[in-house]
């Protein structure tokens, strides 16, 4: 099922300029969520003694941070799934194994005007990919109708909770899913 947005399509560094803005934000929101999720051990003496090692700290990962403008009233994990060029697209990335969390994120109004998200949700991609047999057929196909050179997957952040990928959560908005 392929369903159309309509209006026009910022460019490239439209957006990016845009979603740059958020940056101090998104680094608050990993900060807060990597105080849950990452394991720091005394590291073995032979690792003080080769490296110069005296901690050793797990799941310091690579992440995908993505916002949404305050008309997205929509609370799903969108990413490209197809692109005409042939580059490797967001989904193709992610399933070959890169990116370890993901940052999506949605702003208000209110949000936009301070820099702030007002709502958010880190999704850990190890587990999206050891579910994705499940979520595949959930997908929902969308079509960029501004670039018109590509398709979009999108899960609702319930139907990621629901078939138990890991993710923490800031959302105040039910998880929406009206397309």
């Amino acid at each position: 099922m392929i369903i159309a947005r309509v209006g026009a399509v910022p460019t490239y560094a439209d957006q990016r300029e845009w979603a740059d803005r958020f940056i101090p934000e998104a680094q608050r929101v990993i900060t807060t969520v990597l105080s849950r999720i990452v394991d720091v051990q005394v590291a073995p003496e032979h690792e003080d003694n080769l490296r110069a090692t005296d901690l050793l700290i797990d799941n310091v990962r690579n992440w995908g941070f993505r916002v949404r403008r305050p008309d997205c009233p929509f609370r799903d994990f969108t990413v490209r799934a197809v692109i005409n060029s042939g580059r490797r697209t967001e989904l193709a990335k992610i399933m070959a194994g890169h990116g370890d969390q993901y940052l999506y994120a949605w702003t208000s109004e209110a949000s936009n005007a301070n820099r702030r998200f007002s709502e958010w949700a880190v999704i850990d991609l190890d587990s999206f990919r050891d579910r994705y047999d499940v979520l595949a057929p959930l997908a929902k196909r969308e079509r960029n109708h501004g670039a018109k050179d590509s398709d979009f997957d999108a899960w609702s952040i319930g139907a990621l909770a629901e078939n138990e990928v890991k993710m923490q959560t800031k959302m105040t908005q039910p998880s929406l899913f009206a397309r």
